[in-house]
């Protein structure tokens, strides 16, 4: 079995193709291609929450189960929020390949999900991001937008300015997909960034909205990235219903977030109305229809990228001689 750590990950896998896998993931799961069982939910009395998530896309042979701890307190430990591990497998035979890390895997895929998306969905000439946290799943989210978008600002808020500040910092510069610098500016409050903003990505774990359809600019996309559960609310009522357009990667986790539960229980918006963007992206739909329309979507992950994912990062590996080859069984005739 082939050990990749998050150096080998990071290596192995640039945005540009990891949006590409997203896209294939999102295909197969509007196909109906994807087998992807509920994740399963535990949550331990240490606090957080674990996600067991297996999949199976027989397009790429990708096949395997990704753990992952979803931690808001491990932020005062130096840690990330969101930590885990994919375990990927030979579907031919069930012989484990590869044991990679699932952390910055979950927030490469993250991002190239809503690169994916914003490329299906935002204006050509959109040129102001909004980027509400800057956790660890933030950078991905901000490389991402930049590869598919001519973005020349970024208005980056945080609950904690001095980190909204920080993140600038470190960012601030950095080329656009058309090589051009990008200036990176922190703001006080989300409501300053969205009302300027062409795209919104909100990547936050907060219980309360931070993104009103009030402060929306007619022709703006919103990408929600942080609401997976009942428990996280990034998106008041009225940015659902002021949108001509609600792309959701899958139709059955998304209908579980907050973000959309609320309003769908209190029929503000129909289930039909969710639109998977798996079809904008393949061409079935027509996504957006005017440069005024207001377009979300609204992001939960998949277990169909991860494992999409995995299996290019693992053949670039291999490809790359990265990793470390640990034999599981001591009778092994193969690298795995």
């Amino acid at each position: 079995m082939l050990v990749l750590t998050e150096s080998d990950v990071r290596r192995a896998m640039a945005m540009g193709e990891a949006i590409e896998t997203a896209r294939i993931a999102y295909r197969a799961i509007a196909s109906g291609e994807a087998q992807v069982p509920p994740r399963a939910v535990l949550r331990p009395h240490g606090g957080g929450v674990g996600l067991v998530m297996p999949a199976y896309v027989p397009s790429v042979g990708g096949y395997g189960v990704k753990f992952v701890s979803v931690v808001p307190g491990n932020r005062q430990r130096g840690l990330p929020a969101t930590v885990g591990a994919l375990l990927l497998v030979d579907p031919a035979t069930g012989v484990p390949l590869a044991l990679m890390d699932g952390t910055f895997l979950t927030a490469l895929r993250t991002g190239a999900g809503t690169g994916a998306a914003t490329d299906a969905l935002a204006r050509p000439d959109a040129r102001t991001l909004a980027l509400i946290g800057t956790g660890s799943q933030a950078d991905a989210q901000l490389e991402a937008v930049l590869q598919v978008r001519p973005i020349e600002r970024a208005l980056v808020c945080s609950r904690s300015f001095a980190r909204a500040e920080a993140f600038c910092r470190r960012h601030d510069g950095r080329p656009n997909g058309q090589g051009r610098p990008v200036r990176c500016e922190p703001v006080a409050r989300p409501e300053e960034a969205v009302r300027q903003a062409d795209i919104v990505v909100a990547v936050t774990d907060s219980p309360r909205p931070v993104v009103e359809g009030a402060w929306l600019r007619p022709g703006a996309h919103v990408n929600a990235v942080g609401s997976h559960d009942e428990f996280v609310h990034e998106l008041d009522e009225a940015v659902l219903t002021r949108a001509a357009l609600i792309a959701v990667d899958s139709r059955p986790g998304a209908v579980l977030s907050a973000d959309l539960a609320v309003p769908l229980r209190r029929g503000l918006i129909q289930e039909d109305q969710l639109m998977e963007i798996g079809r904008i992206i393949a061409g079935d739909h027509p996504g957006r229809r005017s440069p005024d329309h207001i377009t979300v979507f609204k992001s939960v992950g998949h277990a169909s990228q991860d494992m999409v994912i995995a299996t290019w990062i693992y053949a670039r590996a291999r490809e790359l001689g990265l990793g470390q080859l640990v034999p599981l069984r001591t009778d092994s005739r193969s690298d795995s």
